[in-house]
């Protein structure tokens, strides 16, 4: 039994129980604050700050190395979740330890984005830019006199670019080089 000496007095027990595990409890709160089973699980009945006071359930704070690192307890390959003070990463197999690596994101249990390792992104249903989609790819904007759709074919030749989108109130296809349509195109 741990006890506080100051004006407080609280009060902590540290209780070892074979078939049952390692606790940490608060006395003078009437409450478990840490525990082990023996299996080594570990559980933290209320917040856990990394670096810092927690203001979350989980909260990590570093000042000079701002990450997280996921991966198995053998191995090189690992995942991480890092940020600079605007920024958020993901990434996927971060020393390139292992082939076909990539980030999907899941909703109801189903994949529903992909980023592969080839750096192609997969939508997995219909991709909404500007609005919600009704179609499997659907681009819009709500801005006046802006083209909804710019392709650019090289960077290097940003003033030649088609556009498909609304100027002035009535739908537009325009390019500044020539534009070919074509049903069919190697005929």
């Amino acid at each position: 039994r741990l006890e506080d000496s100051d004006n407080s007095n609280r009060i902590w027990d540290i209780r070892v129980n074979e078939g049952d595990g390692f606790y940490i409890k608060d006395v003078t709160g009437g409450a478990d604050r840490f525990y082990i089973d023996e299996s080594g699980d570990a559980k933290i009945y209320q917040r856990l700050g990394v670096g810092v006071s927690p203001t979350a359930a989980l909260t990590v704070r570093h000042n000079t190395v701002p990450q997280m690192v996921l991966g198995y307890a053998t191995g090189t390959n690992e995942h991480r979740i890092y940020w600079d003070s605007s920024k958020l990463f993901l990434s996927a197999d971060h020393n390139s330890a292992v082939a076909n690596s990539g980030i999907f994101m899941m909703v109801n249990g189903s994949n529903v984005l992909e980023a592969e390792d080839d750096g192609d992104i997969r939508v997995y249903n219909k991709l909404g830019v500007g609005l919600s989609p009704t179609a499997t790819v659907e681009v819009g904007t709500t801005t006046t006199n802006q083209a909804a759709v710019r392709v650019i074919r090289r960077t290097d030749l940003a003033s030649t670019f088609a556009e498909l989108g609304t100027t002035g109130g009535s739908g537009e296809l325009r390019s500044t080089d020539n534009l070919r349509l074509s049903a069919d195109y190697d005929n």
